[in-house]
């Protein structure tokens, strides 16, 4: 899976900058958070196998992998924050597949990730991707946690740039 995955990581990057979302001048993120991305995506993936068994479904609905890409992406900016206030990384599962994302960070940061085009748009990627690459539907269940991990990558990143303009 690692040059697939990689394939998948350069078309959500692709996609994020012809959207504008990044430039190449930097991709900010705070290294600091490597063990808590890793920590989440591992509940993040035991939470999801709960959900799949409790509801017996093989795979997740479109709206539940928008669902799961706006949770991502929420998650991301309230890691963001619990860092720069140092407070601990402890997050709530709740919402996860239905949009509803209880969030914890700055108020004005919040309506701006209520704003962002950004989850909508790496989740229709990587549908867009995975119909287009149909041996990638072998591996969902990785291929979609390499997508999501894009996607909080991408979350740390608008959420530092938003809270170094807004704080200058």
């Amino acid at each position: 899976m690692n040059d697939r995955a990689l394939l998948i990581g350069r078309t959500l990057i692709a996609k994020a900058r012809e959207q504008e979302f990044i430039d190449d001048t930097e991709f900010l993120m705070i290294e600091a958070l490597a063990d808590v991305e890793k920590k989440f995506f591992m509940d993040l993936m035991i939470k999801t196998d709960e959900y799949l068994y409790r509801n017996n479904k093989q795979d997740l609905s479109l709206d539940e992998i928008s669902g799961i890409f706006t949770f991502v992406f929420a998650k991301s900016a309230e890691a963001v924050t619990n860092y720069l206030n140092k407070s601990e990384q402890k997050f709530e599962f709740w919402g996860i597949f239905d949009g509803k994302v209880p969030l914890y960070t700055d108020e004005t940061l919040t309506g701006e990730l209520k704003k962002s085009l950004i989850p909508g748009v790496m989740a229709q990627t990587f549908i867009d991707f995975i119909d287009e690459n149909p041996e990638f539907k072998q591996d969902f269940k990785l291929a979609i946690f390499e997508a999501l991990k894009w996607t909080w990558r991408l979350g740390q990143h608008f959420s530092v740039s938003f809270l170094r303009l807004y704080f200058k």
